[in-house]
């Protein structure tokens, strides 16, 4: 129970650290943009553990000062403005929130801190790589006798991370809870990316949670979204910065694209919220950044072509935050530009291995309704084909009749939509697997969505 309670502490901590950077700010989304808060408070607390590892301080040595700083500005920002906290209309995803983490985490309850999951090469990369940088400045050059000996092996993830110029975001954040629980990353790795899939799951439910009457669509959208198979399995196969990356992608979104701020102060403080979220995406998972960018492009240009949004305003809205996002990203752009580049290279190659959405089951794997690999019944194959490629037909006509009432969540889904179209027509295996899980969220919101609009239960 105690790594049950740890992956919680680690998820409540975040939710407060991005409550108390949010509660000063007035907006009509109700408790939409609160369910932003926990990916809010991963990135408030990378960046700065960031920072300060690369000025050359092993993260051991300032995570609990860290840590404590920034939930007691939390904790008094959300006294002050306890009132505009809608505690009632968050209890139901807390509901749900429990359930997920019983559904995805079981193995927890059973194993502890001993669960290792797949235990794949990218937990021990992650693993190695935190361990480093808690007991040494991000710079410091390694001990070659050391290196020769074996005695530290995390020391060989220098040549990674410093010279390979490889994103270091979760290995921070991963680093942060060795440092304050004071147990090895192996036994955290699972805590702490559990704590980072109950964030995916509310930062998803915000980019639907718009305005108040939105909350069932929301609520809808965390349920459907805990028990889909392939964002789960982002989780269990340790794929870290990315559920970390693709939470903080909803985040961002449905934070750049509100358009509910009451007063210049207001719209000052958002921009520089959204920059934070933007600023962890780009921190832990730059790769997202293409969908983010096309989303939020689409979506203004909408805005002012079509809804005759102030084209003013939305240049100052847009140019606050790309000012926030220079600041605090700084050199750490050279990173992102690196891997932009390092992984479109590789996620855009033939890759035979991972055929699993080049083959007609392709469509029911994306919906869960057959196994990664699965062998299925000869005569259970056509029907299954079948659904699965109605069920995608569904989803194109919703994302294309979403995306023409603004909704943000479509915009980023036909972004996904179209470079799935052309990783297929160039047999990019790879590319496709990953896309599928990086779509679950959008797919998923985009759907309820329109079953609720069809429903008349959504103006346009």
């Amino acid at each position: 129970m105690d790594a049950v309670a740890t992956s919680l502490l680690i998820f409540l901590y975040c939710a407060l650290v991005g409550a108390g950077v949010l509660a000063p700010i007035n907006d009509r989304s109700g408790a939409g943009r609160f369910l932003t808060a926990p990916a809010l408070g991963f990135g408030m607390v990378m960046s700065p553990a960031i920072w300060l590892n690369w000025a050359g301080l092993p993260v051991e040595r300032f995570a609990i000062p860290l840590c404590v700083s920034l939930a007691l500005g939390a904790a008094f920002s959300v006294w002050r403005r306890r009132d505009a906290i809608p505690f009632r209309r968050l209890l139901p995803f807390a509901v749900v929130l429990l359930f997920a983490f019983v559904l995805a985490g079981h193995p927890m309850f059973a194993f502890g801190f001993d669960w290792l999951s797949y235990a794949n090469d990218d937990m021990a990369n992650y693993v190695l790589g935190a361990e480093r940088i808690v007991r040494h400045g991000f710079f410091e050059i390694p001990n070659r006798v050391d290196i020769a000996a074996s005695r530290d092996l995390s020391l060989v993830y220098w040549n990674f991370d410093v010279v390979g110029n490889i994103r270091v975001g979760v290995e921070t954040l991963l680093a942060v809870s060795i440092s304050v629980f004071r147990h090895n990353g192996f036994q955290l790795f699972m805590p702490t990316i559990m704590a980072m899939h109950l964030m995916l799951l509310c930062s998803a439910a915000a980019l639907v949670y718009r305005t108040s009457r939105y909350h069932a669509q929301a609520l809808v959208l965390m349920s459907a979204l805990s028990t889909a198979a392939l964002n789960t399995l982002g989780t269990e196969y340790q794929l870290f910065a990315q559920v970390c990356g693709i939470g903080l992608l909803c985040a961002a979104i449905a934070l750049t694209c509100n358009q509910q701020l009451e007063q210049n102060n207001d719209r000052v403080a958002g921009s520089i919220v959204a920059g934070i979220a933007i600023c962890g995406m780009l921190t832990a998972y730059p790769e997202a950044t293409p969908f983010l960018a096309l989303a939020v492009v689409l979506y203004f240009a909408r805005a002012m072509l079509i809804d005759r949004a102030s084209n003013r305003q939305t240049i100052h809205w847009l140019g606050s935050i790309g000012v926030v996002v220079l600041l605090l990203q700084n050199v750490y752009l050279r990173t992102v530009l690196s891997m932009l580049a390092l992984q479109t290279i590789g996620g855009t190659r033939s890759e035979p291995t991972f055929w699993y959405f080049l083959v007609p089951t392709g469509p029911a794997t994306l919906f869960g309704l057959i196994q990664l690999s699965q062998d299925v019944r000869v005569d259970w194959i056509s029907p299954i084909i079948a659904l699965g490629l109605l069920l995608l037909v569904i989803a194109i006509c919703s994302i294309l009749r979403e995306s023409l009432a603004g909704e943000p969540v479509a915009l980023a889904a036909a972004a996904m939509l179209m470079l799935s179209g052309f990783l297929f027509v160039h047999n990019a295996g790879f590319g496709l697997f990953k896309l599928a899980m990086f779509a679950q969220p959008f797919l998923f919101a985009t759907l309820t969505l329109s079953v609720f609009r069809m429903r008349g239960l959504v103006r346009p």
